[in-house]
């Protein structure tokens, strides 16, 4: 089942979005650093239980968290650039690392779906670090596309 989360919920799921960030601490320590900070963490954490634009979901499965979703609702009015638009996007997701692979993930992307057109928006977008094969796989299979793309050259 997936729910809004509540205040109670918020240690354990700061314990797998650690879980989920070791992952691109270890994989790209040139910018992450790897220490994680838990008290400001959950601070963070807490902000999405009180700014209506914040949207933080858990997946629980016989009374256990197993699986969360970070959202921000977005709007852009038009200007000579771009037209007006409304958006959902996804900072985070992540399910805990024993059981992935096991639907979890797409429960909560099922979820989503549904939820966030029920709400209005039209679109759902997110960004991947490119070392993340299994993130990729997961999103490209729950039909996202790739629109933009974000390149570095090291000097």
């Amino acid at each position: 089942m997936v729910r809004l989360a509540k205040k109670e919920d918020l240690k354990t799921v700061n314990k797998i979005r650690k879980e989920v960030y070791d992952l691109h601490a270890k994989a790209r320590p040139d910018i992450f650093n790897p220490n994680w900070a838990e008290k400001s963490q959950m601070e963070y954490l807490t902000t999405y239980l009180s700014d209506e634009n914040l949207l933080l979901y858990v997946c629980e499965r016989d009374g256990k968290i197993l699986g969360y979703a970070m959202v921000e609702k977005r709007e852009k009015p038009e200007s000579t650039y771009s037209k007006a638009r409304r958006w959902c996007e996804i900072g985070d997701l992540g399910v805990t690392a024993k059981i992935r692979g096991k639907g979890v993930g797409t429960e909560i992307f099922e979820f989503l779906k549904k939820e966030l057109k029920k709400q209005g928006f039209p679109k759902i977008q997110l960004n991947v670090w490119e070392f993340n094969k299994a993130a990729i796989n997961f999103y490209e299979k729950n039909g996202f596309e790739v629109s933009t793309r974000k390149m570095d050259y090291d000097l």
